[in-house]
C-alpha cells in the first residue's frame, strides 16, 4: 500500500526528531517514488538520503544503484557511471545486484563508445555467476562486432547457442546467422537461421 507508506513517511520526516530515520524516509520516499514511475522525484529523495547516510548501509548501497539507474533512464551516462562504480565499491557481495551493475557499467560504457572498458564489465558480470551473465555474454558479443573483432563475435556467440541455456539463446542464434552471412560464410548462415526458424 504505497499511497499510505508515502503519508505515514512524510509525516515521519516532518516531524524530523532523529538524524537516522529522517535519512531513512527519504530513502523509502525514494523507493516509492521510483516504484511509481517517477524518477525525478525518486532522484532527489535518493540525494537527500545519501547526503545524510553513512556508506556503511544496505540502503546507501541501493541507493546509489537505483541513483545509476534513474541517470541511466534519463540518459546521463555519467551520473549513472558514478552512482553505479560507488555502488560497487560499498557492496563487494556477489549477488544479482553487483552482476547487474556490471552490466549497466558495461552499457554505459558501450553507449559512450568505449568498447573495450564494456567488455571489461561484462566479463566481471559473467564471471559472477549470476542470472545477469547470460544478458552480459550476449552484450560482450555484440561488443566484440562492433569492435570488428569478428571471429570473436561468432566464438561467442556459438559458445551461447552451445550451452543453449538462459533468455538469449535465441537472440545469439539469429545474431550468429546474420554474422555469419556478413562474414559471407552463406552455408554456415543459411544452416544457423534454418535452425532458429
Amino acid at each position: 500500500e504505497l499511497a499510505k507508506a508515502e503519508q505515514s513517511l512524510t509525516e515521519s520526516l516532518g516531524v524530523g526528531l532523529n538524524a537516522k530515520y529522517n535519512a531513512l524516509a527519504s530513502f523509502w520516499l525514494g523507493e516509492i517514488a521510483y516504484a511509481n514511475g517517477q524518477s525525478g522525484i525518486a532522484l532527489q529523495r535518493y540525494r537527500n538520503f545519501v547526503a545524510r547516510a553513512p556508506r556503511t548501509g544496505e540502503e546507501y548501497a541501493m541507493a546509489q544503484y537505483n541513483m545509476g539507474y534513474c541517470y541511466f533512464n534519463a540518459g546521463d551516462m555519467e551520473s549513472a557511471a558514478k552512482a553505479f562504480e560507488e555502488f560497487l565499491k560499498v557492496r563487494t557481495l556477489n549477488d544479482e545486484y553487483r552482476a547487474d551493475a556490471y552490466n549497466r557499467m558495461g552499457d554505459v560504457r558501450y553507449a559512450t563508445r568505449k568498447y573495450a572498458e564494456a567488455v571489461q564489465y561484462y566479463d566481471r558480470a559473467i564471471a559472477s555467476s549470476q542470472t545477469g551473465r547470460y544478458y552480459a555474454q550476449y552484450q560482450r558479443a555484440i561488443t566484440l562486432g562492433v569492435q570488428n573483432k569478428r571471429s570473436e563475435k561468432i566464438s561467442a556467440l556459438q559458445s551461447i547457442v552451445r550451452a543453449d541455456r538462459g533468455d538469449y539463446v535465441d537472440a545469439a542464434t539469429y545474431e550468429l546467422g546474420r554474422t555469419y552471412i556478413a562474414a559471407e560464410r552463406y552455408a554456415d548462415g543459411v544452416r544457423t537461421l534454418e535452425e532458429f526458424i
